[in-house]
């Protein structure tokens, strides 16, 4: 296999999916790069794995020592047979190990590389943004319930804008009996019913 350094490509603490359509576009949207042929490349969980680059083959393939102390860290890997890309990587971190050989800690880029099966699946998006206020999914329910708050309040009047004591009486009371009534201390002498106009209406 053949790897290909990208470096000022993307990345990983970016968030950001780019995906160019071959190798030599690659090269074109980095900054610089450097490329390997007949590279050794374990893929091991296929998400995370690590590599060795710098080595004599290597060097006397890009003809000078590799310094990313300077600031020519890599951020992107390409694997790829020359024709073919096989994987993308984010270069997470680079250990200087010797002079000139160093090991970057690499994790896979699978929302480029498995991008048609990720925009096919069924998926439930947490957080997302959308900027087309007549896109159907802006009022999208997602089946979620919260608490209600109260925005508001319209309260049932009459004209006499009183409150009302509602008695409810048991079933087969005799209608001559006499019910009374003794009013709460808290509203007893609050407001003189005779003082109001409907006061004749009221029998207590």
């Amino acid at each position: 296999m053949t790897i290909l350094l990208l470096r000022g490509y993307n990345n990983y603490f970016n968030r950001i999916v780019k995906q160019e359509n071959s190798i030599s576009n690659y090269k074109t949207a980095s900054t610089s790069y450097l490329e390997y042929g007949n590279v050794n490349f374990d893929y091991q969980d296929g998400i995370l794995t690590s590599i060795v680059v710098g080595n004599e083959q290597q060097l006397e393939q890009s003809d000078h020592i590799l310094d990313f102390e300077s600031g020519d860290t890599p951020d992107y890997l390409i694997v790829h047979d020359n024709t073919n890309i096989k994987s993308r990587w984010f270069v997470i971190e680079c250990v200087k190990i010797r002079g000139g050989q160093y090991k970057l800690a690499l994790k896979r880029d699978v929302l480029v590389d498995f991008r048609d099966k990720v925009m096919n699946s069924p998926c439930f998006v947490e957080k997302g943004s959308i900027t087309d206020f007549n896109d159907p999914l802006l009022l999208n329910s997602e089946g979620m319930s919260f608490n209600q708050i109260k925005q508001g309040e319209d309260l049932l009047r009459d004209n006499s804008y009183s409150a009302w004591i509602v008695g409810y009486l048991k079933k087969g009371i005799n209608e001559s009996k006499t019910i009374t009534y003794t009013f709460p201390a808290a509203a007893q002498g609050a407001v003189a019913l005779d003082s109001f106009p409907w006061a004749n209406c009221v029998n207590l």
